[in-house]
């Protein structure tokens, strides 16, 4: 019995969903190389659709808060996301700012997470194909300080959207 089968229940059956998603993800990656540039892009078309960027509110205490969700807010295995839009509201002074894959400790980012946009208003940033690019296993974290919260508003709210798409796909995505 193989170190695999021993921790996984039942044994043996997280060795062999791998091996089925491996050859299907490589059978539909060889089908696509076959095809002609047209229907490269029809099959980008099929396989990418747009997903909400869904984060709950950001709390806020003494005027500063710190959101790190790793599950809703960045693409699975195997799929890049192609941030579209990003809202940030609720807040009438302070600066909201979204990091890629930080990391928080005690309440607080460290490090030097990358910078994806920073509001120093309530409002929407509009980004271009690729330009916000998320990698498989990525996610957004989000920090907010000096902030004033808007009446009726519990803390920041944060929303948006991806183009979510295989990443056999993103060379055509790309184009």
């Amino acid at each position: 019995m193989t170190d695999l089968e021993e921790r996984s229940r039942p044994p043996g059956i997280a060795a062999q969903g791998i091996l089925t998603i491996g050859a299907r993800m490589a059978d539909r990656a060889r089908q696509y190389s076959d095809l002609e540039p047209a229907g490269r892009l029809r099959r980008l078309a099929e396989e990418m659709y747009q997903i909400p960027i869904v984060v709950p509110i950001l709390p806020i205490v003494g005027g500063s808060g710190v959101l790190q969700i790793m599950d809703p807010s960045g693409p699975n295995t195997g799929y890049y996301w192609s941030v579209r839009r990003i809202t940030a509201q609720g807040f009438t002074a302070g600066t909201v700012t979204a990091y890629r894959n930080p990391t928080v400790v005690g309440g607080a980012i460290v490090g030097n997470p990358e910078i994806i946009p920073s509001f120093t208003q309530q409002g929407t940033n509009t980004f271009g194909r690729g330009e916000v690019l998320l990698n498989p296993n990525d996610w957004i974290g989000w920090s907010a300080s000096g902030i004033t919260l808007a009446a009726g508003y519990a803390g920041v709210q944060i929303q948006g959207t991806a183009d979510c798409f295989p990443s056999w796909l993103l060379p055509e995505y790309l184009m």
